[in-house]
């Protein structure tokens, strides 16, 4: 391995043990955007089921880089190999598609870019992003830029780095508040000079066209696209773009072949990790084009026909087998999808509120049109400094209004306007004044001398304390594991007639979640926030290890469309096996529904049964009127037999109706906080 300047430090990592470092490579570890990464868990809310998932972002991050360099190693290694034997038949060394290497520069890029590959991450991004759909994708250039333009005016550099980078006059204007933005611009201009980019492209940039995903097809015809695309050709002259992005982070990748591992070290069932694999790993191009960088392809050599590499398929088998295991006992175990489900209502709820109240960006510069826009800013803003810890903490600031005075005084005065209405119609209570019921609903979070009510703001709907209320309750669950009750599931086929691509348009939205709970609660006359619904939001369920390039008979294909166009031919490389496989993976696909357990309680068992039927019935209507119309109509007669057990019920006297006190708008619930009707 060959350093920038001097000698290489080293990091001891669980699963890799030593993991050698550039000095260039510590200062960005040492940076506070990187430093962030140690408050967010690897596996979000996995650690509610089992304890030891506590690993971070960091941690696997620098694990990256040591799995990142041992496949660039070794596609070195092959690809000198490659050459030893190039006097061997034409027919036995597939010298149609010759080998290439990674030389040092392309090298150094790489690793900072598998370094990196997280850095936009948020706690719980995963779950925020990706399944719930309620921020934008933490690989996305606009977060990209957020985190890495973000200035440390408290933190100073060591005068070690400006002799590192030679480059005293930028270091000068830097210094004292170094963007992580700026640092690797400064520290990577020399690999990009030696690879003749330092005019055209910023190292920043570099890293983005390698580990990011790029934009998304919304903007496919936008001015990002085409600068995106216009890049990624500067790039392709000089170095294999897409190569680089699938040993970072694609189908079999460095992020894979670290997590893989050290997620389920963490768990406390370790695997044994085999180091066969990566001895067929290699570049390869086609022989009339090995100077064209962009027809590079990394892939797995599973050697010529009469020669299988069947380790190699065993280990591929393997890593998908892995994989399968962590999404079937980790990642879609029912608790922690039910605590994903409650952040997801607070969060549907804390968007209600803002439409409500029409909370929107006022003197903070962001060109933030709407109430959901401004929701998602404030979000991101609080979650990048905060901790998965301090979850529940930031979304009672969100509740508040976020950071601007204005809104936070349009929240106070919405429930001060509410209780002075009650106050008008009802006695209050002897020695407790309207201000103090206010502040109660926040505890002592809302008790701030310098938000004053104003005469000036309109008193919005009556809803707004009783849904501060329902957050309140979200949150203090959210705080302490107080997970629903799972009411029912659906796989994909139990939804006649419906493509499960559609399902997942449907039920992916927090406005189309929150129509469908709201309907279901208010027909069947239960408390505003009994119901939680979640959907997972890729229906490959994270298969697309399958999807791993191999080199087979003189050409590069992926393994499931080869498997897939020789499956009824005898003899296929794993006779079946990756096909059956991602079947499982498919069953793994369910829409769970949970109840609040204290409703699931109050209801008999035919009603029970009933709501049951409800969610089980439900189609995937079009998105118009119209067919949510449709949708209500058919439901209907469930909705009816639900409201007539329930009048059935309470004229016999055996079972408690739906109006009665205990389920009315002042009910405590098991942790003191009642739940409320919707209006």
């Amino acid at each position: 391995m060959t350093a920038f300047d001097g000698p290489l430090q080293e990091m001891f990592l669980p699963i890799h043990g030593y993991v050698r470092l550039y000095a260039e490579e510590v200062a960005v570890i040492n940076h506070p955007t990187f430093q962030r990464l140690r408050k967010c868990r690897q596996l979000g809310f996995a650690h509610m089921v089992f304890p030891g998932a506590m690993h971070t972002r960091f941690e696997h991050s620098i694990g990256a880089v040591h799995v990142t360099d041992r496949i660039v190693e070794n596609i070195n290694l092959n690809c000198r190999n490659f050459e030893h034997k190039s006097k061997l038949p034409k027919a036995n060394n597939n010298v149609d598609l010759v080998c290439r290497k990674i030389d040092d520069n392309v090298r150094k890029i790489v690793r900072l870019s598998a370094l990196l590959h997280d850095i936009g991450h948020l706690p719980y991004g995963h779950s925020l992003e990706d399944e719930l759909e309620h921020l934008d994708k933490h690989d996305a250039s606009n977060r990209l830029d957020l985190v890495t333009n973000a200035q440390f005016g408290n933190f100073k550099w060591p005068d070690s780095i400006r002799e590192k980078s030679g480059q005293n006059r930028e270091w000068i204007k830097i210094k004292n508040s170094a963007s992580l933005r700026q640092l690797v611009d400064l520290l990577y201009r020399k690999p990009l000079k030696e690879l003749g980019l330092d005019t055209k492209l910023s190292p920043m940039r570099v890293v983005e066209l390698v580990a990011s995903k790029g934009p998304t097809s919304a903007v496919e015809n936008g001015p990002e696209m085409t600068a995106w695309q216009a890049d990624i050709a500067l790039m392709e002259k000089v170095a294999p773009v897409q190569a680089c992005r699938d040993i970072v982070g694609n189908t079999i990748c460095a992020d894979l072949l670290d997590y893989a591992y050290r997620d389920w070290y963490h768990l406390g069932r370790p695997l044994y990790e085999d180091l066969r694999l990566y001895q067929y790993m290699e570049i390869r191009a086609p022989v009339t084009e090995a100077d064209d960088h962009s027809k590079w392809d990394f892939v797995i050599n599973v050697g010529p026909e009469g020669n299988r590499r069947l380790d190699a398929l065993t280990d591929i088998l393997q890593l998908l087998e892995t994989r399968y295991k962590l999404c079937e006992t980790v990642l879609f175990h029912r608790t922690k999808l039910a605590m994903i489900a409650l952040v997801d209502r607070c969060l549907i709820e804390i968007r209600r509120l803002y439409l409500e109240l029409d909370l929107r960006a006022d003197n903070l510069g962001e060109d933030l049109e709407s109430p959901e826009e401004y929701l998602r800013h404030e979000a991101v803003d609080l979650l990048l400094r905060g901790s998965d810890d301090s979850l529940g903490e930031i979304l009672k600031k969100l509740a508040r209004g976020g950071r601007s005075k204005s809104n936070q005084e349009k929240v106070q005065n919405a429930l001060r306007g509410k209780v002075q209405a009650k106050r008008r119609t009802s006695k209050p209570k002897k020695g407790k004044s309207a201000e103090v019921e206010v502040a109660t609903l926040f505890e002592d979070d809302i008790a701030d001398d310098s938000l004053t009510a104003s005469s000036s703001l309109p008193f919005p709907s009556a809803g707004a304390v009783d849904r501060t209320k329902l957050i309140d309750d979200l949150i203090e669950r959210i705080r302490h594991r107080q997970v629903y009750h799972e009411l029912t599931n659906r796989r994909a086929d139990e939804f006649p007639s419906m493509d499960v691509e559609h399902i997942v348009d449907w039920y992916k939205w927090p406005s189309d979640r929150e129509a469908l709970l709201h309907m279901i609660e208010h027909h069947c006359s239960l408390p505003s926030g009994s119901l939680l619904m979640y959907c997972p939001p890729d229906t490959r369920m994270n298969a697309k290890v399958a999807e791993v390039k191999v080199l087979i008979d003189g050409r590069i294909v992926e393994l499931y469309t080869y498997e897939k166009e020789n499956g009824s031919k005898e003899g296929t490389l794993t006779s079946g096996a990756v096909g059956a496989q991602l079947r499982r993976f498919q069953h793994l696909w369910k829409v769970r529904y949970f109840i609040h357990p204290d409703v699931w309680e109050s209801l008999s068992e035919q009603r029970r049964i009933t709501l049951v039927h409800i969610f089980k019935q439900l189609a995937t209507p079009e998105k118009n009127g119209a067919a949510k119309g449709i949708l209500r109509k058919s439901l209907e007669p469930l909705f009816n037999e639900f409201a007539g057990e329930t009048k059935q019920a309470a004229r016999g006297g055996h079972e408690m109706p739906i109006d009665s006190p205990i389920l009315s708008d002042r009910t405590q619930l098991s942790n003191g906080v009642p739940f409320m009707f919707p209006e």
